[in-house]
């Protein structure tokens, strides 16, 4: 796997791997080689203002990156002052896999805190059988803190507390809503149809 290098005056970028978003068994989360790519992507995103990977290195490996990268650098710690979107892919929003769910919006809330300019930061994973997305939408005086899927979930008095702080830290009143979905046309409907970026997550030809 080549590591991308890009210019400093680049502030946006859009990575995405079309063939995997249709596979129920992808492995774009595992392995040294995303380990490194996650973590040069990390630490890029700090000077960035949109960010959006999909199908390319998991979002859970991605922010676990970012919090080391920060862990790392003790008398001026890392902070996104300018990163507005931020949409990734990750294989912890599936049914039955709370545990390593939590684990992720913990690392989500912690990088929201640190960014004091997000407007849109989601998180989805979708396959050929059933899809997730957790999305945080800013619209002042609120934030919408959103889930929807394929499965029934709801959000924890826990989570609802973390979130509930990241927004109080930036002014803002956090409302959360839960849709489950009745039905499921497959990965491509539910990107165009749910995510508040789909130009950037989806491929043109899969629509």
């Amino acid at each position: 796997m080549h590591v991308p290098t890009f210019p400093a005056s680049v502030t946006k970028i859009t990575i995405y791997q079309h063939c995997d978003a249709f596979t129920s068994n992808s492995n774009w989360g595992s392995g040294s080689r995303s380990t490194m790519l996650s973590c040069a992507l990390a630490l890029r995103s700090f000077s960035l203002e949109e960010l959006v990977i999909c199908n390319i290195v998991d979002g859970r490996q991605f922010f676990e990156q970012a919090q080391k990268l920060q862990s790392e650098i003790l008398f001026s710690p890392l902070v996104w002052a300018d990163l507005r979107i931020l949409t990734l892919t990750s294989d912890s929003i599936e049914e039955n896999k709370d545990s390593e769910l939590l684990i992720l919006l913990r690392y989500m809330a912690y990088a929201a805190r640190r960014m004091p300019r997000l407007k849109i930061m989601e998180v989805y994973n979708a396959d050929g059988k059933s899809a997730g997305l957790f999305q945080y939408m800013v619209a002042h005086p609120s934030v919408a803190v959103s889930w929807i899927s394929t499965w029934q979930w709801h959000f924890t008095p826990y989570l609802e507390g973390i979130w509930d702080s990241v927004s109080y830290h930036k002014g803002l009143q956090a409302e959360f809503t839960v849709k489950l979905l009745g039905t499921y046309s497959g990965p491509a409907h539910f990107v165009s149809t749910h995510l508040a970026t789909p130009e950037f997550a989806l491929h043109p030809s899969s629509l």
